[in-house]
């Protein structure tokens, strides 16, 4: 990889610019290679800012051609990507964890991927990208301040459980520091440099830092690097892969123990920062991280893991699935619930909204930090090629929901206690489209868009298969979604 910086940069004019590399072809002849585009002007004179958000970068549905069209009608000032930029088969591989030259190259080759799906975007439109657990070859990912997840705690050597499940169990990073660095650099050495440099746990390097463009501050926050291990702090719950195997220890009642991290130390000292400071630059405040603080899921009820997921049926247009009840899935951040509501406080100390992805379940929500109501807006995007198709088919029916809403919106608790009002869901459906095994899993994208003149943030999560530029062309049911930010800094519906 090759980094390098351009000192006192003019960021009120466009840059045309030009990559070349010199190489051999195959008769060893001389061959150079060009690449080159716009980079463009801050634009913060416009009265709008358009920011178009992607996770779940499966390899199903490659090279993606018909989302970077329909991503383009958009005309996006940003693109966030909010994590698993490659998945571990993608290509069709496999996976190769050593030795780290080989493990290196073998995750390049999946960046290239990556590269080539998205170029004619990322060749003119700023990026922001975060890898999250599958980017570093985790199914999930609880970092623990860096540790060495090869180090597995004694407990959790179990009969029946994977090695590398007991090893992601334990908390940490199970390939080298090297590697782990060298994927962070790919992703993340565009960004402004971090607010707070020093490495974490074994000379993990850290990339959290604030990004102001076109008025909007985005607090860039890694929400995997130091938060807890569930299975080693409740391990009276049994804990394999996120999920709770003693059906006698419910996360709602005993999961808040004490010790449990979620964002750590360091970044919420950032964020008590970014949620105090003010500048006549800054109108708008954004929350980014890999995934939302709520657990938007159900399974059926009694499910102690989410393996059968890919196996439940997708229901019909307009169908509902019987007997599901929400999940407790201590991957997503609905756990550990006293640090997220502390991260929540000072987002809404902010009068920041949140972007986010991961949850294969496109939606957005309302927190609730004390009522129903009284917190942050949040957007988790779909995913692009969602090959794990997560639903929200509650039993029961949401609370205060809008007149003529779906019945699986309003106000919920989720699985862990905590409040929230989903304002909108994209479950998956038999739509007919094809090819019916990337679309009727729900794929797709996410359109924010912040308009200073009027003061509101919409959101919009957009299915993969609808031409944006088609007469009549309409996002997922239930969007688009408009917040009102009124001058002191809350926000309202």
């Amino acid at each position: 990889t090759a980094t390098f910086r351009v000192a006192s940069w003019d960021d009120e004019n466009d840059h045309e610019y030009r990559i070349s590399y010199a190489s051999r072809g195959a008769k060893r002849q001389a061959v150079t290679a060009t690449f080159g585009g716009t980079i463009r002007r801050d634009p913060r004179a416009r009265p709008k800012t358009v920011v178009a958000a992607f996770t779940g970068n499966n390899d199903l549905g490659f090279p993606h051609a018909d989302v970077v069209k329909h991503v383009a009608t958009f005309q996006p000032d940003l693109l966030i990507f909010t994590g698993d930029q490659i998945y571990e088969p993608v290509g069709g591989f496999g996976v190769q964890r050593a030795p780290l030259d080989m493990a290196a190259l073998d995750y390049l080759r999946k960046w290239f991927m990556y590269g080539w799906e998205y170029r004619e975007l990322l060749r003119n439109v700023p990026s922001v990208a975060m890898p999250d657990d599958h980017d570093v070859y985790h199914g999930n990912l609880w970092g623990a301040g860096g540790r060495d997840a090869n180090d597995i705690v004694p407990a959790l050597q179990r009969e029946g459980v994977g090695v590398q499940t007991q090893k992601q169990d334990s908390g940490g990073f199970t390939m080298p520091v090297e590697w782990v660095n060298m994927v962070q650099r790919t992703q993340t050495s565009h960004l402004p440099d971090p607010v707070d440099p020093a490495p974490a746990e074994r000379g993990i390097g850290v990339y959290f830092t604030e990004l102001v463009w076109g008025g909007v501050s985005y607090a860039i926050i890694e929400d995997r690097k130091w938060k807890s291990a569930p299975a080693v702090m409740l391990p009276e719950a049994q804990i394999v892969n996120g999920w709770a195997r003693n059906p006698d220890r419910d996360s709602s009642e005993h999961g808040d123990v004490a010790g449990a991290e979620l964002l750590g130390a360091r970044q919420m000292r950032f964020l008590e920062r970014w949620a105090g400071s003010r500048s006549p630059e800054i109108w708008m405040k954004a929350f980014v991280s890999q995934t939302i603080f709520v657990n938007v899921a159900t399974l059926p009820r009694g499910s102690r893991a989410d393996d059968i997921t890919t196996k439940l049926p997708i229901q019909p247009p307009g169908g509902y699935a019987p007997g599901e009840a929400p999940v407790q899935d201590h991957d997503s951040n609905g756990w550990p619930q006293s640090p997220r509501l502390a991260a929540l406080r000072l987002m809404k100390k902010a009068g920041a909204v949140h972007i986010s992805g991961d949850q294969h379940l496109g939606m957005t929500i309302q927190y609730g930090i004390d009522t129903f109501r009284d917190g942050p807006f949040a957007i988790c995007v779909p995913s692009v090629a969602n090959f794990w198709p997560r639903r929200w088919f509650p039993d029961a029916e949401g609370a205060n929901r809008e007149p003529g809403a779906p019945r699986n919106t309003g106000d919920y608790l989720d699985g862990f206690g905590n409040k929230m009002t989903v304002l909108a869901v994209s479950n998956p459906f038999k739509h007919g489209v094809e090819p019916v095994d990337i679309n009727d899993r729900a794929p797709g994208y996410g359109i924010i868009t912040f308009d200073r003149a009027g003061r509101t943030i919409t959101f919009a999560n957009w299915p993969r298969w609808v031409d944006p530029a088609a007469p009549g062309a309409k996002p997922y049911p239930g969007w688009p979604i408009t917040i009102r930010k009124p001058p002191d800094g809350g926000d309202a519906r």
